[in-house]
């Protein structure tokens, strides 16, 4: 078993102005800096991620609490987890290293560039979004991760009938994640209208529900399954 590993003890594979897109196949990383070349690492991602019969991803992993949660007891399924703080990667690498996790692996990067350039299509069995930022101004909500064309490339990578799981605390994002899907015709709910639920007791926990929970937030939780008709 590895020494007892901390989040700092993970270094990038580069400095930020010599960097690039890598895969540290030791790490189980890859990394997909903000404003740099684009690569074709279809090959190597191939090799790395077609070990198990199913995929789930899960974007905005925060601190890792979710996913690693459900790697341990999943072990069967491959688990991807993508977050764009580098910071934030740390913990997830240091919750996998010490619990010796071989089916979690990490992106470090945007999800709409992830999910545009370096995922295949049709590659993935489930999708879950865990308390996205809201960005609460409504002048921001162009800022949003849930936008038409971050949908479409959801659609795009999900295997036929795959699922999306959406969870935020944030009702004015509920809403505009529930119209974004459904108006796109690529989805459609699989909770009757309003089209959220807020019981969530057997989701699993992280450091956001644990906080919002806190705080007496309440949540919406809504889910879409892909529709099979239509090329993106």
């Amino acid at each position: 078993m590895n020494s007892f590993m901390k989040p700092k003890d993970l270094k990038t594979p580069f400095i930020w102005s010599k960097r690039e897109v890598v895969i540290d196949q030791e790490q189980n990383i890859l990394y997909v800096p903000e404003r740099c070349e684009r690569k074709n690492l279809s090959q190597e991602l191939h090799k790395l991620l077609t070990n198990h019969e199913q995929v789930r991803i899960e974007y905005c992993s925060g601190n890792g609490e979710w996913i690693h949660q459900k790697a341990l007891l999943n072990p069967d399924v491959l688990w991807i987890a993508v977050e764009k703080q580098f910071k934030r990667v740390q913990k997830i690498w240091s919750k996998t290293q010490n619990s010796e996790l071989k089916n979690l692996f990490i992106v470090c990067g945007e999800a709409l560039e992830v999910s545009k350039y370096y995922l295949k299509s049709e590659f993935v069995d489930e999708i879950y979004i865990n308390f996205p930022d809201p960005w609460p101004k409504k002048k921001h909500a162009k800022f949003r991760l849930i936008q038409d064309v971050f949908v479409e490339q959801l659609y795009k990578v999900l295997k036929p009938s795959g699922v999306v799981n959406f969870l935020t605390d944030d009702a004015p994002y509920s809403k505009q994640a529930i119209d974004t899907f459904l108006k796109s015709e690529l989805f459609e709910s699989q909770i009757s209208a309003p089209f959220y639920e807020s019981e969530i007791q057997d989701y699993g926990s992280s450091y956001f529900r644990s906080l919002w929970e806190e705080k007496k937030r309440g949540f919406y939780f809504s889910k879409f399954q892909k529709k099979c008709k239509y090329n993106v």
